[in-house]
């Protein structure tokens, strides 16, 4: 839920995504991506979520980094986020990504959170359709077909804001 504005402070967060005490706002993200999943067992299973990072309201002409399998978050600059536990999730449409509230390690002992809003896209569907044909017809032995409409790698684009926080500086 961006506000109008679209800055970052404007954005309206559920309940349990606070960011911890001593730790600020430094930048946000518009993340246009793709989450891949696999077909295992008769269920799609997440394999890897690709996406790049745009500054948010540049129509999508300035990036400045991707996020990556882990997940993990790697900026132009050359420094790196790795996910380091999932604090919190809240699930605002159930046909979207949830929210989360992430930690990520920079450098040992070094921590930032990130917390990904304004989902739209990436889920795949919740089942594969099936279809069963059977064909009878005397004297000809019984026919039967079934497939299923599910590929082993799916391609699901979505949408989201990811918005970083590090250690605010003592005064």
């Amino acid at each position: 839920m961006l506000m109008a504005s679209g800055k970052a402070e404007d954005i309206i967060l559920p309940e349990n995504l606070d960011v911890p005490v001593g730790y600020t706002l430094y930048r946000c993200a518009e993340v246009v991506g793709t989450q891949f999943y696999e077909w295992v067992d008769g269920v799609y299973v997440l394999k890897e979520p690709f996406g790049i990072l745009y500054e948010p309201g540049t129509e999508r002409t300035e990036s400045f980094g991707t996020f990556e399998a882990g997940p993990s978050w790697e900026f132009d600059s050359g420094k790196t986020i790795q996910t380091q536990r999932l604090l919190a999730l809240r699930t605002v449409d159930e046909n979207s990504l949830d929210w989360l509230l992430i930690e990520g390690i920079v450098s040992p002992g070094e921590f930032e959170y990130i917390k990904q809003t304004d989902t739209s896209g990436g889920l795949p569907p919740t089942e594969a359709q099936s279809f069963s044909f059977s064909f009878s017809s005397f004297p000809t032995p019984s026919l039967s077909f079934s497939f299923s409409n599910a590929q082993s790698l799916l391609e699901v684009p979505f949408t989201a804001t990811h918005c970083f926080y590090n250690r605010t500086a003592p005064e």
